[in-house]
């Protein structure tokens, strides 16, 4: 069985730039590391043909180029004597999981402390089992930590999340990625379905009322990309 079937185009570089985007890069650790706006950098004719390409400033393939422009100094008017605290807009990443049972459901009420870069958050899962946060870019991983309280259950269960960068859904690593974002357990996002990945995947599948072919197929990408967004 294959990992991806023969109607999916493996996502391919793009760009023309000359900064090569590395894996675990977003638009907004870019933008932080050249002091830029992420918008700026998204938004530059030069970099139309990635933008077409990716459709999201955080969903970018390791090889990537992107064309990142030399800063211009610019200057505020303020008045002497005050402080005077100028915030740049933008920079913070959704962080989402879904956390789930052995069937599949997800639950709601579970206790959880997620921890990404300087920022701790505790709380409960929602009755949607979801749990979702910004958080900064800069992370580059997060540990989420779940109480699940229940019997058949161990004490803790502990996941770690990469943070502000996603590989292409057309790409086995991205959709591992976003498997284990919805709560599917699929293991490290590496470049090979595992078992634990293709049992992720068609139970995935299965759930969405997709048929389960345990390959990354265009249905299922399809299927993904309305559940996960990007």
């Amino acid at each position: 069985m294959a990992d991806i079937a023969d109607d999916v185009v493996l996502a391919q570089p793009a760009g023309s730039g000359d900064r090569i985007i590395a894996q675990g890069e977003g638009m907004a650790r870019l933008a932080i590391e050249s002091g830029h706006f992420w918008q700026t950098l998204w938004e530059l004719p030069e970099n139309k043909e990635l933008r077409e390409a990716r459709g999201h400033p955080e969903v970018l393939l390791p090889g990537d180029r992107v064309t990142v422009p030399p800063l211009r100094p610019k200057s505020a008017s303020g008045a002497t004597g005050k402080v005077h605290r100028f915030r740049r807009r933008g920079m913070p990443v959704p962080l989402t999981h879904v956390v789930r049972d052995a069937e599949g459901k997800p639950v709601g009420g579970l206790r959880y402390e997620l921890v990404a870069g300087g920022a701790t958050f505790a709380e409960t899962t929602g009755d949607d089992g979801v749990i979702s946060h910004w958080v900064d870019p800069m992370a580059g991983e997060a540990t989420l930590t779940v109480w699940p309280a229940r019997d058949g259950f161990p004490e803790k269960l502990v996941w770690k999340i990469a943070v502000g960068h996603l590989d292409p859904v057309n790409t086995v690593s991205g959709m591992i990625s976003r498997l284990n974002s919805l709560g599917y357990s699929a293991g490290d996002a590496g470049d090979v379905l595992t078992a634990a990945a293709r049992q992720a995947l068609t139970a995935f599948q299965r759930k969405e009322g997709v048929e389960v072919t345990g390959e990354i197929d265009g249905a299922t990408i399809s299927a993904m990309l309305a559940k996960f967004g990007r």
